[in-house]
């Protein structure tokens, strides 16, 4: 319950280390996952090199053995969005969308790798999936959307020249 309350009120620091004390104490690694999306979510510095190694290992070692969707896609998309494994983020996503398909999140963590790629029209057809859904209209996922399209004019005026 605790941990329910450090979560809803954003202290996501105390729910880190809260998570993990349960994790050590009961071996779920449903809290390992949950300690280390709430230790990425606490840092003040997204890019701490330190801090991406440590919540990427922790979260590989939970999807070994809770592999829920909202694990997955939190795995890809780090890996995604920091450039770590793009195609490794790319896999751990489609396995997330495999378990839940119609989740306009997994879908634009999808896109966000295609677009990181360099694949466009892949991002475009994504992401225009990802809109149309419950969640669509995510301010994160808007302006995912807006970047993509721009990768898709560009792509389109680098052709002509």
């Amino acid at each position: 319950m605790l941990l329910e309350v450090y979560t809803r009120y954003k202290n996501f620091k105390k729910a880190a280390d809260l998570a993990y004390d349960l994790y050590e104490n009961t071996e779920d690694a449903s809290y390992l996952a949950k300690s280390a999306i709430f230790e990425y979510e606490a840092s003040k510095d997204k890019n701490d090199e330190n801090m991406l190694k440590e919540v990427v290992k922790k979260l590989k070692k939970a999807v070994e053995y809770s592999p829920s969707a909202l694990n997955l896609n939190y795995l890809g998309y780090i890996l995604i969005d920091h450039n770590i494994d793009l195609l490794k983020g790319i896999e751990y996503v489609q396995k997330a969308l495999e378990l839940e398909g119609d989740s306009a999140y997994y879908l634009d963590s999808l896109a966000w790798g295609y677009f990181k790629l360099g694949e466009c029209e892949k991002a475009q057809k994504t992401i225009e999936k990802a809109i149309k859904l419950e969640g669509g209209d995510d301010p994160e996922v808007l302006e995912h959307y807006k970047k993509i399209k721009k990768c898709k004019i560009l792509k389109k005026g680098k052709n002509k020249q």
